[in-house]
């Protein structure tokens, strides 16, 4: 629960433009937003998965399934929970 909360808080300091959650493969996720870079970050409110960054077409990717998403390389990025999350999150971030 603390690192859910810390990686949410770290996005959202980010300053996305809106905030929606997820439903079908990605239910228990928020997703954040981030319009003028085309980046959309999918977090889990539940431990031991992973943060999912995802382009334009992110409402229909959203829909996959993670093993679809990860098979067909849907995905920006894809950053597991863990204590390096918060640096792999802001290098991911600067390299966009």
């Amino acid at each position: 629960r603390v690192l859910m909360l810390r990686n949410c808080e770290a996005i959202y300091n980010a300053n996305p433009d809106f905030v929606a959650y997820g439903r079908s493969g990605f239910k228990g996720y928020a997703v954040f937003g981030f319009s003028k870079k085309n980046i959309y970050v999918l977090e889990s409110v539940f431990p031991n998965n992973a943060t999912y960054v995802l382009g334009e077409d992110w409402e229909t990717i959203s829909k996959l399934s993670k093993a679809e998403i990860l098979s067909q390389n849907l995905h920006k990025s894809r950053i597991v929970h863990s204590k390096n999350w918060e640096t792999e999150f802001k290098n991911m971030l600067e390299g966009i």
